[in-house]
Order: structure tokens, then C-alpha cells, then sequence
């Protein structure tokens, strides 16, 4: 079976993404087998699996490549071989990552247990994981705009239920803009520490905001959930059941 070839991804977010150069040990074993493959032939004599035109785009074939190696060499499962993918960064540079992150690989379509995303939610629930963070590294914000939120998401939902809608779509707007304060606040706190190591989950917990604060309904690649962002939602085009949340849970090879 073929699949379209992958398609380039667009570099967004990199002033809040490591370079895994900076947080790897170049002595690794996975640092110098990778520098030793030719993936640049392996691409090559891979690509005829892969369509023009035809399916959705596929992933890249390194990295394609890179977890079935990682998976057979260490006799992983498929779920946990994409679990360690996510939290290692010598499993990313090996499969050819330039940044840390946390990546939706391929999956297989399961249901998550998880509410329904609407942007007043997830702006509440990106403001209280940036508070916590910021809380956590003694970072004296000026406002946590917490309990206002709060009273902002509660108005929102009860607009929204009576079908007063530019009341809610106003609420909406008021969580946005509380969000977008903190997360200016911190950054620039983060912009003023160049001297102190990289602060990997704080930058990633950025990113995250930066993403939900610039994503629009025509977006690709959407947040979906604070705590489990490589959840997607898709179509399923029933009445009853329009859309289902789905989550990674295995690796499909690429031929």
C-alpha cells in the first residue's frame, strides 16, 4: 500500500523549542549510530512507497524508519515505542528531529475521554497550567487572572446554554484576553533568564499557549487538549455523534 509523500512541515513556534544539539550528550550511542546511517540513501530508495497524489500525507521517512529501527532494536511495542519517542530526546534526534517536542507520530483511531474543546476551556485551562508553572519557578506574575477566569467561563457557559451568544462569544473573548497577558508576562521573564539552562517544560507549556492563542477554526494541526495535546479531533459524520477525540497508540510503517 502507498502513501502521499509527506509534506514539508511549516517551522512555527521555534523561539520556544530546544535544539536537541544543546540537551543531547554527542557521545551517545543513538548520537553516533545516527551519524553514521545514510539517511539521505535510505530516503531514496524508500520513496517509490510513496504516492504523488494519492492518501493523506504521509510522515517523514526517517522517521518512519528511525521508530521501527528504535523498535526492534530495543523489542518494544508499537504504543511503547511511541510513549519513549515523545519523552526521549536521543529517540528524536535519532529519527531526525532538529527540536525537542512532543510529536503525534501515526496512529491507529481510539476514543479519548475527553470533554468537549470549545476555545473558552481551553483558554481557562492553558491560563491555570501557566499560573501553576509560573508558581512553581517563583515567577511573580502580576495577575493570575484566576478567579476572574473563573467567573468568566462560568458566564460563557451559561450564555452559550441560553443561546446568547455574542454575550458568550464576549466571555470568550475576556479568557483570551487574560491568557494572552500571562503568557506575554512570562515569556518575558523567560527572555531576560538567556544566561540559565533551557527550561524544557516551561518552554513546551509556551509553545502550547502560543499555539491556542494564534490557531483559528481554519487551522491544521489544532490543540485539542491541554494535558493531551496530540489528541485530534475528527469527523465522524454522525447525527448523533458529529466528532470523536482520538489519541496516538501504535506506529504504522510507511510501506
Amino acid at each position: 500500500m502507498q502513501k502521499m509523500k509527506p509534506k514539508k512541515e511549516q517551522k512555527t513556534l521555534e523561539i520556544f523549542k530546544v535544539r536537541l544539539t544543546e540537551i543531547i550528550n554527542p557521545t551517545h550511542p543513538l548520537v553516533k549510530l545516527a551519524e553514521t546511517i545514510n539517511w539521505k540513501n535510505l530516503e531514496e530508495q524508500l520513496a517509490h512507497r510513496y504516492s504523488e497524489k494519492m492518501g493523506a500525507p504521509g510522515k517523514e521517512i526517517r522517521l518512519m524508519a528511525g521508530l521501527q529501527y528504535l523498535k526492534y532494536m530495543y523489542n518494544e511495542s508499537d504504543e511503547m515505542i511511541v510513549q519513549k519517542f515523545v519523552e526521549n530526546p536521543y529517540y528524536q534526534y535519532f529519527c531526525g528531529n532538529e527540536y525537542f517536542e512532543q510529536v503525534n507520530v501515526d496512529t491507529t483511531v481510539q476514543e479519548k475521554a475527553i470533554s468537549y474543546p470549545t476555545d473558552a476551556k481551553l483558554y481557562y485551562k492553558m491560563l491555570k497550567a501557566l499560573v501553576a508553572e509560573a508558581k512553581e519557578r517563583g515567577i511573580a506574575l502580576r495577575q493570575s487572572y484566576k478567579f476572574v477566569a473563573k467567573q468568566a467561563l462560568t458566564k460563557q457557559a451559561g450564555y452559550a446554554h441560553a443561546r446568547q451568544m455574542n454575550r458568550s462569544r464576549k466571555m470568550t473573548k475576556k479568557l483570551k484576553t487574560y491568557l494572552g497577558r500571562v503568557y506575554r508576562e512570562i515569556v518575558r521573564h523567560q527572555a531576560e533568564q538567556k544566561d540559565q539552562p533551557a527550561d524544557v517544560q516551561l518552554l513546551n507549556k509556551l509553545a502550547m499557549a502560543e499555539k491556542l492563542l494564534t490557531q483559528s477554526k481554519e487551522s491544521k494541526q489544532k490543540l485539542y487538549s491541554i494535558h493531551a495535546p496530540e489528541v485530534e479531533c475528527i469527523s465522524k459524520g454522525k447525527a448523533h455523534k458529529r466528532y470523536v477525540r482520538r489519541g496516538g497508540s501504535a506506529v504504522k510503517s510507511a510501506w
